[in-house]
């Protein structure tokens, strides 16, 4: 299948590396990246996805710049990755950076942990 008609097909994404899938869509590391850099405040973000029962749930974790206005980055985050993944996330988190270092993976599966 050429790209063209390919691109976005759930066959074409499924051959991309470094996303994971939740609620058979994949996020890509580059979509957490974006996320950081499209809202004032984030030094970095990562999304966790989980399979408690039958539903994957998404947590997306935030590392907050020292002078971030938490409530402003709370209010734009769930939106703006919502526009990024085309999936809801399940909680928002705010951690501290140093649980989100710079070599943390920004997309984490633990559907099977």
């Amino acid at each position: 299948m050429p790209m063209a008609q390919c691109a976005g097909s759930a066959c074409c994404r499924a051959r991309r590396p470094g996303g994971e899938s939740a609620r058979e869509i994949f996020i890509y590391p580059r979509q957490l990246e974006d996320l950081a850099i499209a809202i004032p405040g984030i030094g970095r973000a990562q999304a966790i996805v989980t399979r408690p029962q039958l539903r994957d749930e998404i947590t997306v974790r935030l590392s907050l710049l020292p002078d971030a206005d938490r409530d402003a980055v709370m209010a734009a985050a769930p939106g703006r990755f919502n526009a990024l993944s085309r999936l809801k996330a399940d909680r928002i988190e705010v951690v501290g950076a140093e649980e989100l270092p710079a070599d943390a993976p920004f997309v984490v599966d633990r559907k099977d942990a």
